[in-house]
């Protein structure tokens, strides 16, 4: 059993055949693991821990979200110019931010990893098996890829995780209707997932985010 499955959470689908949890409790860091992270229902997991792949928090959501939206914009300044010029003045805040080390450890912790550990993922994420795989020369840096993935997936599909950042776009959210990365898959109805939840001492395996809490939430945009 791996550190995940200690405390309740939903799973929501794999990047990179890693799988993609939300914590569903508050989960303090472990003294004696350093791959025994703190985790809250405000993040996201990548890897399970101790037992399963080192764990990656997503600490700050909202900062992922504006991470995608920087390179939704470059994107967008690219494709289709005239509209660009037409933007509203909401994508400003957008424009730059400085993304240095600090920045980073701000918004991911990768926990109890080590040096092996990185570079098995950054050779991973580079893979052309993902539809928009890390490109160094392009990206710029594995974290900053990594945050415009997933925070794409949260402005898409998980919105409740940020919500002061999507209400900070206004006007500027009806325009991001492309999805340039698609790197979180979502696993089909009826296939097996390994989710859990606790309730009277009771243990219900197999939770899934997509079988009734994300469909029922009316931030998700179908």
């Amino acid at each position: 059993m791996s550190y995940i499955d200690s405390f309740d959470h939903e799973f929501v689908g794999y990047l990179g055949g890693l799988p993609v949890y939300h914590p569903l409790e508050v989960v303090p860091a472990g003294l004696d693991d350093p791959r025994d992270f703190a985790c809250s229902p405000q993040n996201l997991v990548i890897g399970g821990g101790s037992g399963e792949h080192p764990g990656l928090v997503v600490k700050e959501p909202g900062e992922t979200v504006a991470c995608f939206v920087r390179a939704w914009l470059r994107w967008h300044a690219g494709h289709h110019p005239d509209e660009h010029q037409a933007l509203p003045a909401a994508v400003e805040p957008y424009a730059s931010a400085s993304q240095e080390c600090s920045y980073w450890r701000r918004v991911f912790e990768f926990a109890g990893w080590q040096s092996a550990d990185y570079v098995e993922f950054s050779q991973r994420c580079a893979s052309p098996a993902f539809n928009r795989p890390f490109d160094p020369y392009e990206d710029g840096s594995l974290e900053g890829w990594l945050a415009a993935s997933v925070g794409e997936f949260i402005l898409l599909a998980m919105p409740d995780l940020a919500p002061d950042a999507i209400g900070r776009l206004g006007d500027l959210r009806r325009h991001i209707c492309e999805s340039l990365y698609g790197n979180i898959l979502l696993v089909p109805p009826g296939y097996p997932v390994w989710g859990r939840t606790e309730a009277d001492h009771q243990v219900t395996w197999g939770i899934s985010a997509w079988r009734i809490q994300r469909a029922q939430n009316p931030l998700t945009r179908r």
